[in-house]
């Protein structure tokens, strides 16, 4: 959503907001009955002045419609998933995907590191990188969560050159290293 559009949207609110709480207020009984009546006669005798008013009602009846609209839009863009950069030279569109699959080549360089899953939240705040690691249970978790961080942050700003804000480790799992070890004593 661009720039006009969140405008355009929080005017709408702060309107509709506004006529809520007169509604309200009418409801409760708190504004009487022959405030609200007179003020309707007001506009519905206002000569000239109801073009204004009906000017106000369409604008509005439109933009409900648009934003009605642009609810069910469905995205058939194939850059809607990606990041975009401006360079010198032009645009750059990066995809999320490719930035998963560096941060997942990146964390699963890392000793511990048994199984990786990521996700890239990108907004107006920055990049992040969630990764939900299952580790091995020999490496201590604060080093392997340490070690993914720095190598993920790093891998992705040097290969996409997107500054990355933060990335999360979620550590899922440990694995299970019991079977292993019933092995070495059976033999």
């Amino acid at each position: 959503m661009n720039l006009f559009d969140r405008m355009i949207l929080t005017l709408y609110s702060l309107a509709l907001t506004v006529l809520s709480i007169g509604a309200i207020a009418v409801l409760l009984r708190l504004i009487p009955w022959e405030v609200v009546s007179s003020q309707m006669e007001m506009i519905y005798y206002a000569g000239e002045m109801r073009y204004a008013y009906l000017v106000v009602a369409i604008i509005f009846f439109l933009m409900s419609l648009k934003f009605l609209f642009q609810g069910f839009k469905r995205s058939n863009d194939p850059t809607s998933n990606s990041i975009f950069q401006r360079t010198d030279l032009g645009n750059v569109s990066i995809s999320v995907a490719t930035m998963d699959t560096i941060a997942l080549k990146a964390a699963r360089r890392v000793r511990g590191v048994r199984e990786v899953k990521t996700s890239i939240k990108a907004d107006e705040t920055g990049t992040s990188i969630v990764l939900k690691v299952s580790v091995d249970g020999e490496t201590p978790i604060p080093e392997i969560i340490n070690d993914i961080q720095k190598a993920v942050k790093q891998q992705v700003e040097t290969v996409v050159g997107i500054e990355v804000k933060e990335v999360d480790v979620k550590v899922t799992e440990v694995a299970n290293n019991q079977h292993a070890a019933r092995l070495s004593r059976v033999e």
